[in-house]
């Protein structure tokens, strides 16, 4: 059990079948005893009530509900200073949109081991960035950006980056490329400093848009859109907008050109 200096979570759950609410709050319980659950809400509008009274940590918040999808409880929310964690059956590419972003995502049916990892991941981020105003207003940039996303609107235009200092949401244009070493990721932007995310880059590849990042090396991928010039000579490699040069692996040399197939050529 955790003690009153460890810290904790509160948390409502929001989902219209009673069943995953309820196994939800017992395995919480049972695996998770840091987290307090305060309520349940089965719609939009229960929930919407519920969060007036309520000053929840954290939502475990359901996408499809009858009456009102999850995407409208969070647009109708002005200010908050609550975590999202999806809980979803969605497809794949769903799946892209909110591992993109900060908020976090549970499948159904949910997985005890996963479970505790999103629950770590809140506590870690709540112990150590507190979620301020100014915070909050970066967060729901970038949450709103993969809402519209999920719900079919437009690819998504930005990404959410987690740092040490807090969260940074950005153009995905102004990425130049990414650059792994083991298990942290350096992000290259336009006109701007590096960023380094302890994150591998395998995450990256499986997040972002694939026609327009392309793996061109166990260690980088880069953005299509600043593609300068591919030279093969000396085992190939790529020259980029802010003219830094990226190795091609031989085995991604025709990865590459099926890529660039899709620009005029004379």
């Amino acid at each position: 059990m955790p003690t009153s200096s460890e810290p904790r979570l509160n948390a409502i759950i929001v989902d219209d079948e009673e069943r995953s609410r309820n196994t939800l709050q017992s395995l919480l319980a049972t695996y998770c005893p840091a987290v307090t659950v305060l309520a349940q809400a089965s719609s939009v509008s229960s929930a919407q009530q519920l969060l007036e009274s309520a000053q929840p940590d954290v939502i475990f918040l359901d996408i499809q509900m009858p009456g009102g999808s999850g995407f409208e409880l969070l647009e109708s929310i002005q200010s908050r200073d609550f975590l999202v964690v999806f809980v979803t059956a969605h497809n794949k590419y769903a799946i892209r949109a909110i591992k993109a972003s900060a908020v976090d995502y549970l499948l159904k049916p949910i997985d005890v081991d996963e479970l505790q990892e999103t629950v770590a991941k809140l506590l870690r981020f709540r112990q150590e960035k507190e979620v301020s105003p100014a915070l909050n207003g970066i967060y729901r940039e970038g949450l709103m950006e993969i809402v519209h996303t999920l719900r079919g609107d437009s690819k998504p235009k930005k990404i959410v980056l987690p740092t040490n200092e807090g969260l940074v949401v950005e153009e995905l244009a102004s990425i130049i490329r990414l650059q792994s070493d083991n298990y942290y990721t350096t992000v290259v932007r336009a006109n701007q400093k590096d960023i380094l995310l302890s994150k591998p880059i395998k995450e990256f590849e499986s997040t972002l848009d694939e026609e327009q990042f392309v793996r061109v090396h166990n260690s980088h991928i880069i953005n299509m859109d600043h593609l300068v010039r591919f030279d093969k000579r000396e085992g190939g490699f790529v020259v980029m907008s802010d003219d830094s040069i990226v190795p091609v692996s031989r085995r991604r040399h025709q990865l590459l050109l099926e890529h660039l197939n899709r620009f005029s050529t004379l």
